[in-house]
């Protein structure tokens, strides 16, 4: 059994119409990772179909606008609380927000770019 393994770039402008397009051909999310990377961060989101995973990068500035996906996959809302609450990314529209209180933290936005 062959496993296939993608990583393909996205522009946070395509990132909900790719969204809607997986879901609607039986894609499902399996996580959504985030890293600091260069001026900003590296967004990775993680689709499965059967033994298929795809891998969608969206390379994003310090203060991008990033859309929600819990529209589409409302399993997305912890993934997302938790990148806007660690991270400081500006993620637009969750469906179910935290509004940065998901963790009890000493630090605001602990792994926030700063500046460097």
């Amino acid at each position: 059994m062959a496993v296939t393994y993608a990583v393909q770039p996205l522009s946070v402008n395509e990132l909900l119409n790719q969204s809607l397009s997986l879901r609607g051909e039986g894609w499902r999310l399996c996580q959504i990772l985030s890293v600091c990377q260069g001026k900003g961060y590296e967004l990775l989101y993680t689709f499965a179909k059967e033994h298929e995973m795809l891998n969608f990068q969206v390379n994003i500035e310090e203060n991008t606008v990033v859309p929600s996906i819990t529209p589409v996959f409302a399993c997305a809302f912890l993934y997302e609380n938790e990148i806007a609450e660690l991270f400081g990314v500006n993620i637009e529209g969750i469906q179910v927000s935290y509004e940065r209180k998901l963790y009890k933290l000493d630090v605001e936005t602990p792994f926030k770019k700063t500046g460097k």
